[in-house]
């Protein structure tokens, strides 16, 4: 939906829910010139809106929090320990190299079984995964239980574009999605892989 309103209104635009506007920015340069160059303008955050303010960490993440002390702290952690090279250990160093490993890997293997062409977007969501996954847990984790977690994200990714399509449109949302028993479940099924896992183990 959003990319049909971009192609109608332009790169930006804004929707409503009730009186509350939301505004769309859908083009690269002009998301850095607003988050970058004038960052202090859009250093705020405007609180969830109702229906996906249960999956937003009780507005405890970096994306979230509205900014102050717990904003703050938050970037500060990100920007001088997780993505600061400068603080990169001999591990975390040993784990992004199994990570480009894993990625021209699974390019090289695509490639021999399509004749070279590869959607380079599969290997690469995989590659950060497991990254991202064993920055997390302090430990490389298994490339299974890896897409495991992926497939319980991308879920909840899904779960959230239909939330905001309830608080856009919420009669048409829900006579069209019929997707209220996916939400209600939601919470459980992002437990089952980790839940599984610990059985297994």
């Amino acid at each position: 939906m959003l990319h049909r309103l971009r192609a109608k209104y332009g790169p930006i635009f804004t929707l409503y829910v009730g009186s509350r506007p939301v505004v769309f920015i859908m083009d690269g340069d002009l998301a850095h010139q607003s988050l970058m160059e004038r960052s202090e303008i859009f250093a705020d955050r405007p609180r969830p809106i109702l229906a996906t303010s249960d999956l937003n960490t009780n507005l405890l993440s970096i994306n979230n929090t509205s900014y102050g002390s717990v904003w703050r702290l938050l970037r500060r952690n990100l920007a001088s320990g997780v993505v600061n090279p400068c603080k990169a250990t001999k591990s975390s160093t040993q784990v992004q190299r199994m990570a480009l490993d894993i990625l021209l890997k699974s390019l090289k293997k695509e490639a021999e079984a399509n004749g070279g062409v590869v959607v380079r977007v599969h290997s690469i969501q995989h590659s950060v995964s497991f990254l991202m996954t064993a920055l997390c847990f302090g430990v490389a984790l298994e490339e299974d239980v890896v897409d495991k977690i992926k497939n319980v994200q991308v879920g909840l990714l899904s779960i959230v574009d239909n939330r905001y399509a309830l608080n856009l449109l919420p009669k048409v949302a829900l006579h069209l999605m019929r997707k209220g028993d996916q939400i209600e479940t939601a919470p459980a099924s992002s437990r089952g892989p980790s839940h599984s896992h610990n059985q297994g183990a």
